[in-house]
């Protein structure tokens, strides 16, 4: 794939016609200023948009979550949870007792004890199975598959919606690092306006009105330099917090941002009925709704049980006609229960039932809607904003220009200080524009590769 690479290139040699003197002292000023206040690039690692990508899908705290949530929903979805499997049970009971005993039998004998003990010991296991209960079990399952499905597109979407912010935060660094270098081109720019007013002071061919000027401009351009390396560092740590890393700001980013080539608004919404986790999702939850009617009809039918249960029993006593007495056995039997009368609970839960299954429809037909006029608004923002970079675009070559007619001007006297001032704001604000267009236009095509599930194509 063809990518159109658009790249701000300083114009530093641009101001090659500046005296040596001039600039060997401008170049003290900038380095002793730089030395101070420029980030420090030693031992930082540039990191690329598919590393910082992948330190967010493990790390990002929503992406975690979610991904959690949807495990429950897969756990959730097996068929001993739907009532496909018997249930086999154990249970066991052991009673002592201690007695006074007066007994007398019809013979005349009688029998008179104290202290006596008796011991009962039961135990059983049950195999119980619903071999049929109204076709529940497989409207159960139904279910779960689509809850299942539903947890997994959810966390799909997440990892869309998280690494889209991750993108549009990293490429803000690179934005914001543009801007650095533009202020640090302003500020050498100044420096030599300095010098150059320094000199006609000096010499006597400009008020001293135009140098103190001079120094102000490069005060304001080291002042915004300060503010906007501090809004590199801010912008680190919001990334840095998506990725789920600790606030380090020990790493750069790449030099520019890639725009894809151009974008084509047909099939983009046909794309999104395939792709968008939001209506797949939505969908599912359609098939969640026809499988919980059938849920709710099972009611109406009889279920069957079938179950065999082993016994053990063993009464022991000290006295008594019976001094020992023990049993075991294997028992098997059938249940069938119908519930004839239930209050019209059954034929409510089926009435819900699809008025769940009219709002899960409507639900399909909303998101469907709604991310159709996303794609559409995001689609006009994002053809507004590339035309806008290529206006930009020219508008830079001519501020650049200016800029050097400016300079040449300046130094030999035939433009007023003000005038060159304003040619190099015009020069720093039509870079600034430019990296802000591209910046924009980027995160157009960042929201449409979202709507219509086509993220992970940007790190390809």
């Amino acid at each position: 794939m063809n990518y159109l690479i658009l790249k701000i290139k300083m114009m530093g040699g641009n101001f090659r016609r500046i005296s040596q003197k001039f600039y060997f002292v401008s170049f003290l000023s900038i380095s002793l200023f730089m030395l101070f206040f420029s980030p420090v690039a030693d031992g930082q690692k540039i990191k690329s948009l598919n590393e910082i990508l992948q330190d967010g899908l493990k790390n990002n705290f929503d992406i975690q979550i979610v991904r959690n949530v949807s495990q429950i929903s897969k756990n959730n979805n097996s068929f001993g949870n739907a009532g496909y499997f018997p249930t086999l049970e154990a249970d066991g009971t052991g009673t002592e007792s201690n007695q006074h005993i007066n007994q007398q039998y019809s013979n005349g004998s009688d029998i008179q004890k104290t202290g006596v003990k008796t011991t009962n010991l039961t135990a059983g296991i049950e195999l119980d199975w619903t071999v049929f209960n109204g076709f529940l079990m497989f409207a159960a399952k139904h279910n779960l598959n689509a809850l299942d499905k539903i947890g997994m597109l959810n966390f799909r979407n997440q990892v869309e919606i998280s690494s889209a912010a991750i993108i549009s935060a990293y490429y803000n660094i690179v934005r914001q690092q543009e801007q650095v270098k533009v202020l640090k081109e302003s500020i050498k720019i100044s420096s030599i306006k300095l010098d150059i007013a320094k000199t006609k002071f000096d010499i006597g061919s400009a008020s001293k009105l135009d140098y103190l000027q001079a120094e102000v401009d490069l005060n304001a351009d080291s002042a915004n330099y300060i503010n906007q390396v501090a809004s590199v560092k801010k912008a680190k740590k919001v990334l840095n917090y998506l990725i789920g890393e600790k606030d380090t700001s020990n790493y750069l980013v790449a030099d520019s941002i890639i725009l894809a080539p151009a974008i084509s608004f047909n099939g983009l919404q046909s794309l999104a009925l395939q792709q968008n986790e939001v209506i797949l999702a939505a969908d599912a939850r359609r098939e969640a709704a026809l499988a919980q009617i059938d849920m709710a009809k099972s009611g109406q039918y009889p279920s069957l049980t079938l179950s065999s249960r082993y016994n053990f029993s063993d009464n022991q006593a000290q006295a008594g006609f019976i001094l020992l007495n023990q049993a075991n056995g294997l028992n098997y039997f059938g249940t069938v229960r119908w519930n004839l009368i239930e209050g019209g609970t059954v034929k409510l839960g089926i009435k819900n039932a699809h008025i769940n299954e009219d709002i899960a429809n409507l639900t399909y037909q909303d998101s469907i809607a709604s991310i159709n006029k996303q794609i559409s608004t995001n689609y006009e923002d994002y053809l507004a904003n590339i035309n806008l970079v290529n206006l930009v675009k020219d508008n830079m070559k001519f501020a650049v220009e200016n800029l050097d007619i400016a300079t040449e001007s300046y130094r030999i006297g035939k433009i007023s200080l003000v005038d060159f001032r304003t040619a190099q704001l015009g020069y720093v604000n039509a870079v600034t524009s430019l990296e802000n267009a591209i910046y924009s236009a980027k995160n157009s095509e960042i929201t449409l590769m979202r709507l219509t599930g086509q993220i992970k194509k940007e790190v390809q």
